[in-house]
């Protein structure tokens, strides 16, 4: 494991915090900046350039069969980027009377349904540390049907945030940050339509990605926080004002970068972490290429390291 720690690379990118990155159709990696830039990168020549600017904040991304990319957005919901063209539109910018002002993650399946999280339905992005500190599950799983009708399928998800498909679209996998735990959302067989926990996470999980051998690779920005679980206990009041004390008196992640690998049944495979600063808060995960490729919501750059066996 040392040396896979120790094959760590650096990507600069030209703006900060690719929170996300995908593999496109293309062969090429895609992800999101902070002042709304979408990024591709070459992954043979590590070339990065701007292909599309959505208005907010790009999250999750996802490749679909045609080039396109859907991204998620804070404030403005569910959108679709063509990145040969860099238009942009509009899919999805609210559901029963309310707005989608922090879409999260996001997942299709080839008859062209869309699922996808959003973490909060009362704080932007910029403001996740009150989501989190308030501790009002508010989460929603959501899916888009390809008429453009939209259902909620869940309401109460304690910060929902990565999602992915299985390879037989029999279910969706889906993290809640705040909770530190993956649940399965089962589409197909008997349990259509039902959840269930998959395993629990010694940290806060972020972003997921799915290698093609069916493992789940979960981006995890920090360890579990003492500090952070007591506020979450505290009464109302506390909590609202904990939530808008300064930030340098809340709750901080550690400068670790940290990925996990977990099996179908929920093992922890690989734990990768990497406690050098050099590289922090990891959000997005990626595998491509024998090589797992990291965004970051504080990093001006995309990590890549070698893929374990």
């Amino acid at each position: 494991m040392n040396d896979i720690i120790a094959s760590r690379r650096l990507i600069p990118t030209p703006g900060p915090a690719p929170e996300d990155i995908i593999a496109g159709p293309d062969g090429m990696l895609y992800c999101g900046l902070q002042d709304g830039r979408i990024l591709q990168l070459d992954p043979d020549t590590e070339a990065v350039k701007t292909v599309a600017t959505v208005p907010g904040r790009p999250l999750g991304l996802e490749p679909l069969p045609d080039g396109r990319l859907l991204v998620c957005n804070s404030p403005n919901g569910l959108m679709r980027v063509d990145p040969a063209t860099g238009r942009v539109e509009s899919l999805l910018t609210g559901i029963g009377g309310k707005r989608l002002i922090f879409a999260s993650n996001v997942v299709a399946a080839r008859d062209g349904t869309v699922w996808f999280t959003a973490s909060s339905m009362r704080y932007t992005q910029p403001q996740w540390r009150r989501d989190l500190i308030e501790a009002i599950p508010t989460g929603h799983l959501i899916r888009l049907d390809p008429d453009g009708r939209a259902t909620v399928l869940a309401d109460d998800l304690h910060f929902a945030n990565g999602l992915v498909l299985a390879a037989d679209e029999s279910h969706l996998i889906y993290a809640e940050t705040a909770a530190r735990r993956l649940s399965r959302w089962w589409l197909t067989g008997p349990k259509a339509g039902q959840r269930e926990l998959m395993c629990e996470l010694p940290g806060y999980p972020d972003n997921l990605g799915r290698g093609a051998d069916g493992m789940v690779w979960a981006a995890m920005p920090t360890r579990f926080n003492p500090l952070l679980e007591k506020m979450r206990g505290w009464p109302w009041v506390l909590r609202w004002m904990g939530a808008r004390l300064p930030h340098f008196m809340q709750p901080k992640p550690e400068p670790i970068a940290w990925i996990l690998c977990i099996s179908p049944d929920g093992r922890i495979l690989h734990d990768l972490m990497w406690t050098d600063g050099g590289y922090g808060f990891v959000t997005g995960v990626c595998v491509h290429r024998d090589r797992l490729w990291c965004g970051s919501l504080s990093e001006p750059a995309i990590l890549s390291c070698k893929l374990p066996q």
